[in-house]
């Protein structure tokens, strides 16, 4: 089962009632859709191939959901941080790591 299907399927029942919102506003079911594939499709098109590991900071609300939601779609494994985490910790490992925080608001 892929991990945005449900995604998938509430556009195709619902495609414009609301599915997420913060304090930035409402997104559709459509537009949260679209903004997971552009994120998913920035991810990449910056080299990343399914399979890579991918760090995330991001605060509670839309974002964190586009992210988390984009990674999956790009068939990337996600791995969170806090913001407090020391990315130091990460520090010898032999895998790739592409960081990706969004700052705080």
């Amino acid at each position: 089962m892929y991990l945005t299907q449900s995604l998938h399927r509430m556009v195709q029942r619902a495609p414009d009632a609301p599915a997420a919102g913060d304090r930035n506003g409402l997104l559709s079911w459509t537009a949260l859709r679209d903004r997971v594939a552009r994120f998913a499709g920035a991810l990449r098109a910056s080299g990343l191939q399914p399979g890579d590991r991918v760090a995330m900071m991001a605060p509670n609300g839309t974002d964190f959901l586009v992210y988390l939601l984009g990674t999956w779609w790009a068939g990337l494994v996600i791995v969170w941080l806090v913001y407090s985490e020391r990315l130091t910790n990460f520090e010898g490992q032999k895998e790739k790591l592409t960081v990706v925080v969004a700052p705080r608001t």
